[in-house]
């Protein structure tokens, strides 16, 4: 079953991706940063996105999007806070919660492979 899929940042958002914070992800229960099973970092980065809703109205959601890298220091540091943003490599995930072998929802999770800002490359803000 597929339950990963790329997604087009600036179709799927035109109103723009907007930079607020980024944090260590921390293992459950503890104060140590949490890694990948390749042993990167984890951390958990925070934007604010805009689009239409169902009925043509404009609405806004603020996103955790998952980010590995390969060192402790903050990806993100040199972004200012609601700077209009790139995420490279973004994916939305799908996973089906499951209780007594039925499945009761589902889990939808956001990654990229990195965040960067729209003024440094150029691009157009989303």
């Amino acid at each position: 079953m597929l339950n990963t899929f790329k997604i087009d940042q600036v179709a799927t958002f035109p109103n723009g991706v907007m930079f607020l914070a980024c944090e260590p992800k921390h293992e459950r229960g503890s104060n140590d940063q949490a890694r990948t099973k390749t042993g990167q970092f984890k951390w958990e980065v925070h934007c604010l996105v805009g689009a239409r809703n169902q009925f043509g109205q404009l609405a806004f959601d603020t996103l955790k999007i998952g980010l590995a890298t390969e060192t402790s220091t903050d990806p993100c540091a040199d972004l200012p806070i609601q700077s209009a943003v790139e995420l490279v490599g973004f994916e939305v995930g799908v996973m089906a919660r499951e209780k007594d072998g039925q499945m009761t929802g589902v889990q939808v999770w956001y990654r990229c492979a990195q965040v960067r800002s729209t003024a440094a490359t150029g691009a157009k803000a989303a």
